[in-house]
């Protein structure tokens, strides 16, 4: 019925019953990942892995809990298997690759890995947003600014994120800040169930 929140601890019980059964462990990744159960998708990646029956998409997955779980050297050797795989360009590789860069710091290594991803993914707006974030933290104002606009024409909409980056300081400083932030334009967001009083259908006293 589309539900994977109420599916997923049917999928737990089952596993119970058949604790060999890879495919079951496959059916808790995905219906527990949409819905948070990170822990326990963690684990069932981990034995897949383990026991040699992980595919590719699941190995990338496992490869992104790894790197924020800060196991940077298992993510980057769960990638590069995964890009060893594959017999050709593997987009996945190239972002997951520029995300842990990132965040081991290695500014100038995830920016190619990044520009990489985005030459087979052009319209990434978050990667366009990552591009920008990382061209900051080098101190390279102009080219900064440059991703950051492109980002916020492809979408990138995220006012309370572009006032809290931190990799974004620098920027802030600058007199175009406000502009920049006077571009957005967030959603809308349609309330669609009406408070008591609204229509005159409240309940009274």
């Amino acid at each position: 019925a589309g539900s994977k929140r109420q599916a997923f601890p049917f999928f737990k019980n089952s596993l119970s019953f058949d604790t060999d059964n890879a495919n079951i462990r496959m059916k808790i990744i995905e219906s527990g990942t949409p819905i948070y159960r990170n822990r326990e998708v963690w684990e069932q990646l981990s034995y897949l892995y383990d026991s040699s029956q992980i595919n590719l998409t699941n190995r990338l997955q496992y490869a992104a809990f790894a790197m924020y779980h800060n196991e940077f050297t298992k993510a980057r050797k769960l990638i590069e298997e995964g890009d060893n795989m594959y017999p050709y360009v593997l987009d996945e590789a190239y972002d997951l690759l520029g995300r842990l860069n990132m965040l081991e710091g290695k500014y100038a290594e995830a920016l190619r890995q990044y520009k990489q991803y985005l030459g087979q993914v052009p319209d990434d707006l978050y990667t366009t947003y990552s591009i920008a974030r990382l061209y900051a933290r080098l101190g390279k104002k102009t080219e900064a600014w440059k991703w950051l606009d492109k980002a916020i024409e492809q979408g990138f909409n995220y006012r309370f994120v572009l006032i809290t980056d931190p990799a974004l300081e620098g920027l802030r400083k600058s007199a175009k800040w406000n502009s920049v932030i006077g571009k957005l334009k967030p959603k809308e967001w349609n309330r669609r169930i009406p408070f008591p009083d609204e229509n005159n259908q409240g309940s009274s006293n």
